[in-house]
């Protein structure tokens, strides 16, 4: 009831979050450019899924960060949606910073006080400035990683919160596993 009444302040902070990047990407595209690691990681990752591959094996290209790969995976749609434009590739960090708006909402006004949820989202919509610059490189490690680890401490606080702790028990480690291959620092939120 309370974090219904307060809603609203949740979808004024999804449209400052969206309506923020936008207009970012819009104006001034080249301030969120990081090619060394968006284009011939991630971005090539979703090309060459889209396009098919000729020349020596692509394993040899990548190295072992998880979250390159998965970046580059989550692209693939969005490439064959948008087209093969560096625009699809960016807006894999901004729908995963969505989820994790979304997922700071859940936790903070389910758990704690719907007060914390509405300071929260909005503070992390407009947020200072090196957070949203990150919600708008691909660079496939910190930032998109924070849905990963949000998605833990969601399963986590369910877990506590329900009568049937096998399914959130396999979800957790499931969710744990992959934001640990996504970024290994991860790991001291999981021990935690």
């Amino acid at each position: 009831t309370m974090s219904r009444s307060r809603r609203p302040w949740l979808y004024l902070a999804v449209a400052l979050y969206l309506g923020f990047r936008a207009w970012v990407l819009h104006v001034n595209f080249d301030t969120v450019a990081l090619p060394n690691y968006e284009l011939t990681v991630s971005g090539n990752i979703a090309h060459v899924a889209d396009e098919g591959w000729r020349g020596p094996p692509l394993h040899q290209y990548y190295d072992n960060c998880g979250g390159h790969l998965v970046t580059g995976i989550l692209a693939i749609p969005l490439f064959r949606i948008c087209g093969h434009d560096y625009l699809a590739l960016k807006l894999v960090p901004v729908l995963l910073g969505l989820g994790a708006l979304l997922l700071i909402w859940q936790v903070l006004a389910r758990w704690f006080d719907p007060r914390a949820a509405v300071v929260a989202v909005l503070l992390f919509a407009i947020g200072p400035p090196t957070l949203a610059k990150y919600s708008m490189l691909a660079k496939g490690n910190h930032f998109e990683n924070l849905f990963f680890q949000l998605t833990c401490l969601w399963i986590f606080c369910r877990l506590h919160a329900s009568q049937r702790k096998t399914p959130w028990v396999l979800a957790f480690g499931l969710a744990a596993g992959f934001s640990i291959f996504l970024y290994i620092g991860s790991m001291a939120l999981v021990f935690l």
